[in-house]
C-alpha cells in the first residue's frame, strides 16, 4: 500500500491537499498484471508492469477529480477526512 497525493481545487473552493490510500495486488497467474486501487474514490485500473500500473491510476485519479470538479460534485463525492484545507493556492 502507498499514498497519492494531488492538489484539488474548483472555481469556488479553497485548494485542499488530497492524500489517498493506493493498493497494489499483483496477479503471476494473470501473466504478472498489476492492479492498482485508490478505494476511497473508488478508483481502479491495472498495467502489465506496476509502473504502467500507476501512471494509469494517475491518469484515472485526475481525471476522477476532473469530473467532479467540472460537475460541481467534489464535495459530495470526496470524504471530508481525506481533505486538509490550505491557506494559499498551490501551483
Amino acid at each position: 500500500m502507498g499514498t497519492f497525493e494531488t492538489k484539488a481545487t474548483g472555481v469556488s473552493m479553497k485548494p485542499r491537499k488530497v492524500t489517498l490510500h493506493v493498493i497494489y495486488q499483483e496477479n503471476p497467474e494473470d501473466d504478472g498484471w498489476v492492479i492498482v486501487a485508490c478505494p476511497e474514490i473508488g478508483v481502479y485500473t491495472q498495467g502489465k508492469t506496476r509502473m504502467e500500473a500507476e501512471m494509469n491510476l494517475h491518469e484515472a485519479v485526475e481525471l476522477w477529480f476532473e469530473c467532479c470538479i467540472e460537475t460541481g460534485t467534489l464535495d459530495e463525492f470526496l470524504p471530508k477526512s481525506l481533505t486538509e484545507a490550505q491557506s494559499s493556492p498551490a501551483f
